[in-house]
This record gives C-alpha cells, structure tokens and sequence, in this order.
C-alpha cells in the first residue's frame, strides 16, 4: 500500500486528459484514416462482423473445430475438438438439450436408477393384491421400463404388452387417463389405469382386472385365487 503522500504524488503527476483536456476532443477522424483503419481490420471481423477479433483460425493457440448436428433439431452448430471427442450427444442449446433428455429413455432410466425410487404405499398395497391372486403384473416404477420419457407403474412379466397404470387421486386429480393410454398405444402396450379410491373395493377391482385381461388376451377368462385371500388386506 502507498502512504498518502505518496498516492498524493501519483495523482499529482496524472493530467485529466478526459473531455475538453483530451487533444482529441472534438476532433473527428479523416476519411483517409478512416479507410486506413478499415482495411487493416479486414479479414478479422467475428461471424457478426462488428468488431476485431482473434477467434478461430485468426488466434495463435487455435487447435481446429469443426460443425456437428444438435442432437435434438438437427442445427449444424460449432464445436471445438475438445467437445466433440467422445461426445454421443451435442445441442445447439439448453433447450433442447432439455427435450431431448426428456425424451431419451436410457437418460431418465439412469436418473431414476440414481434417485433409488421405491413404490409408495399404494402401489405396494396393489403389488401385495396382484400377487396374492395370480395376475402377472411386478412394479416397475422404479425407472425399469421407461416408454418415450414415460415410466409405467405396473408391465405384464410374463411377455404380454400390458401395463397397468396406478393414480393418486391428488396428484393426478383432473387428469384423463385416455390420454395415458392413448400415448403407450403408441409402444404396442394396453394400459389400464386404476385409480387409488379403487382399492377401497377390492373384489370390484379384480373384475376390472379379470375384464382387462380378457380384452387384451381373447382366451378364457383366467382363474385367479381366493378372494378371502385378498380381503385380508383391507
């Protein structure tokens, strides 16, 4: 640190050349110069071509690049070589980088594999009636199965396109279930939604069941077991 005296000095010794002390001041620039100028700076203008630049090939430490396709629309974008070297996936933007991740079922399957997410009580209360009568339906909500950026609730195990959905009345409350259904039609699976006030009722949900697993089947009505069984978990 300068002692004040010292600072004092410094100031001293430092004209204002700002404003009316500048020599330059008020003073334009010949239309010669100006030309001078404008062809010294020719060939070093940035992609906008406003202002001296040095980037790309134009800087001393340039190591290459090259364009690449985002990964999502498909814009060619710029990127340098230390960003496309062992890169699968590159976006023009966050934007889409965001809608491609929701979208990419690997991505959300390891996101949700990360988050170690476990069936709530509801859907343990479903999983505990589906095994105690036969029907062939685990859980998967844990990310096992994701369709499209979607994960259902319950597939069929034993290789039938066929998915039960599971509803909150809370959280999904005002929602369509068609829409659900309509959008894993798309994959080739069935869907059957069930709503959480259904499980009050057990033996009317299990002739939901029954009817959905002859719709989608077109065999025999399949026999399930006891339903003294099942009412052991009101």
């Amino acid at each position: 640190m300068h002692s004040i005296e010292t600072r004092k000095k410094i100031s001293a010794n430092h004209h204002d050349v700002s404003g009316k002390n500048n020599p330059m001041y008020g003073k334009k620039p010949s239309a010669e110069t100006r030309a001078l100028w404008s062809q010294q700076r020719k060939g070093n203008k940035n992609a906008c071509g406003k202002r001296h630049s040095i980037s790309g090939e134009n800087n001393p430490n340039w190591r290459g690049g090259g364009e690449v396709p985002c990964a999502f629309c498909g814009k060619e974008i710029w990127k340098r070589p230390y960003n496309i070297l062992g890169q699968e996936n590159l976006f023009c933007s966050r934007e889409c980088m965001g809608k491609w991740q929701s979208q990419d079922d690997e991505f959300i399957r390891k996101i949700m594999k990360s988050c170690a997410i476990k069936p709530n009580k509801r859907e343990m209360e479903l999983q505990a009636l589906f095994e105690l009568t036969g029907f062939p339906y685990t859980y998967v909500g844990d990310g096992r199965l994701i369709l499209g950026g979607k994960c259902p609730d319950y597939v069929n195990f034993r290789g039938r396109n066929k998915l039960i959905e599971l509803y909150g009345d809370y959280w999904h409350r005002g929602e369509d279930p068609n829409e659900r259904i309509e959008y894993f039609s798309e994959f080739g699976f069935d869907t059957l939604v069930i709503w959480e006030s259904e499980l009050k009722d057990k033996n009317l949900l299990l002739s939901r069941l029954e009817r959905f697993e002859e719709e989608i089947n077109g065999n025999a009505r399949r026999k399930t077991k006891s339903l003294s069984r099942v009412k052991r978990l009101d």
